[in-house]
């Protein structure tokens, strides 16, 4: 339960820094709009910026107080933590995972083969996901960059911009939720086929790092 606590923690405390660099990128239009002010359409530009910023802002709040109450969600859980707030400080784990399923299946009951199977199928399946999240997510970022100098050029509106800037926020947040699934899988995983562990080497194989 606590793996999955702090992994609930890791992907808000991701995710409020999706938001931060969301709301720094609309800011930072805000000079560029108000130079072009006198352009045709600018005074339109900038209510549908100013609504970008305030649901924005509205979303960072939201965020942070969920970040919150998760950090102390996970506090309650964890034994000796003397009250500190607790903060996920290691990175999730992305890559490729080999869970070396035909060799460990032969080491299991015969009981405990088909729950553990589904998250041998679970792990590769989201990796492929994370894979091709990954891409859109370059796709996203190249887009935004794109629409950026266009619209810097005068040719192409605000609203193409924004909704770049969107689009991209949105697809890192999906991005680091399927990181966190990932790595809730493998420490399913781990969980099933070696329950023998104690708690410093479970932690160890699924890769969080105690400081």
């Amino acid at each position: 339960k606590r793996v999955r606590l702090y992994w609930d923690v890791a992907v808000v405390q991701a995710k409020y820094a999706i938001f931060l660099q969301y709301s720094a990128a609309l800011s930072e239009v805000f000079p560029v709009v108000l130079a072009r002010w006198n352009e045709p359409g600018m005074a339109e530009e900038m209510l549908r910026l100013q609504a970008y910023r305030r649901t924005g802002d509205a979303a960072l709040q939201d965020i942070h107080l969920e970040m919150v109450e998760k950090a102390f969600t996970l506090l309650e859980a964890t034994p000796n933590s003397n009250g500190i707030q607790a903060v996920a400080t290691t990175l999730p784990y992305a890559g490729e995972y080999d869970t070396k399923w035909t060799e460990v299946k032969t080491q299991l009951p015969y009981s405990a083969q088909p729950v553990v199977s589904r998250v041998v199928c679970q792990i590769p399946s989201t990796y492929a996901a994370l894979c091709q999240k990954g891409l859109a997510l370059l796709a996203a970022d190249q887009s935004r960059i794109l629409d950026a100098g266009q619209f810097a050029g005068g040719q192409q509106p605000l609203g193409s911009f924004l909704n770049a800037i969107h689009l991209e926020c949105e697809t890192w947040q999906e991005f680091v939720e399927l990181v966190g699934r990932y790595n809730q899988f493998i420490a399913d995983y781990v969980c099933l086929v070696r329950p023998d562990l104690d708690e410093n080497a479970f932690l160890r194989a699924i890769g969080i790092s105690r400081n």
